[in-house]
């Protein structure tokens, strides 16, 4: 992401540029701009980015999004598309995301893997639906267990008995750890920590990542390096990408020059536009929006979105 991503340790990471109203448990939020995430069994309305119902909703707004948690799919006039189970959405500016075990990919927005993931995006938002922390250059504040944040720029996430403060982004403490950064984020997992001078370093288990530009993440025991917005590497592996994110979430590398891609279990993804997601063992390719294979199929369109499921 150009300058903001926000990682959670387990199973999130949410980033935006606008606003974004983090409820846990049974709420639903409200913005102008940006994200509401719902995380159990809530609907958010916003009149700008996203709307997010966690469990069994569905939300609508004026151009962002529609999510319909269970096995639904929404659609809206630009924004997203969301079905929660075995479903992915594409829309053409916000947001993409797929509850279990899919990534969704725009071209601005976000980019979400449920699991063990880190969304990047350039505009809007990243949510993971477990554990997540939003980060947002306006306005977030999100308490997930029994912490409260507050920031006077973007996020403030403090997981599970931590805070953390920080003068731009987001400062996110995992479990009895606080980051202090005076750019984006400075993340210390479980006994590690990170340095970055752009925007973050995640280190998640015993690993530390360092970058140039905006977020390098090593899960378990391994360090992504990249130039240009995001590399995760979930379990062994090690993603590069030129652009904006490079996920590999269990043994395999995705590389893709424009905006993400993700290999859910064994497969690789390429896309020259935004995001390639293969989700058990298949790859999907395209070259505008995304594509998305849930269990052993892929789609190809040349447009928005293909889907199988």
């Amino acid at each position: 992401m150009s300058g903001t991503l926000r990682h959670s340790e387990d199973r999130s990471a949410a980033s935006l540029s606008g606003t974004f109203v983090q409820k846990e448990d049974k709420r639903a939020a409200s913005t102008s701009g940006t994200l509401i995430n719902s995380e159990d069994r809530s609907v958010a309305s916003m009149g700008g980015t996203l709307k997010h119902s966690e469990d069994r909703r569905a939300a609508s707004m004026s151009g962002t999004l529609k999510h319909r948690e269970d096995r639904s799919a929404a659609s809206m006039s630009g924004t997203l598309k969301h079905s929660e189970d075995r479903s992915a959405a594409s829309m053409s500016g916000t947001l993409k995301h797929s509850e279990d075990r899919s990534a969704s990919s725009m071209s601005g927005t976000l980019k979400h893997s449920e699991d063990r993931s880190v969304s990047s995006m350039r505009g809007t938002s990243k949510h993971s639906e477990d554990r997540i922390a939003a980060s947002m250059r306006g306005t977030l504040k999100h308490s997930d267990h029994r912490s409260a944040a507050s920031l006077s720029g973007t996020l403030k996430h403090t997981e599970d008995r931590s805070a953390a403060s920080m003068s731009g982004i987001l400062k996110h403490s995992e479990g009895r750890s606080a980051a202090s950064m005076s750019g984006t984020l400075k993340h210390r997992e479980d006994r590690s920590a990170a340095s970055m001078r752009g925007t973050s370093k995640h280190s998640e288990d015993r690993s530390a990542a360092s970058m140039g530009g905006t977020l390098k993440h090593s899960e378990d025991r391994r360090a992504a390096s990249m130039c240009g917005t995001l590399k995760h590497c979930e379990d062994r592996r090690v993603a590069s990408m030129s652009g904006t994110l490079k996920h590999s979430e269990d043994r395999r590398a995705a590389s893709m020059s424009g905006t993400l891609k993700h290999s859910e279990d064994r497969s690789a993804a390429s896309m020259s536009g935004t995001l390639n997601h293969s989700e058990d063992r298949s790859a999907a390719s395209m070259s505008g929006t995304l594509k998305h294979s849930e269990d052993r199929s892929a789609a190809s369109m040349g447009g928005t979105l293909m889907h199988s499921e």
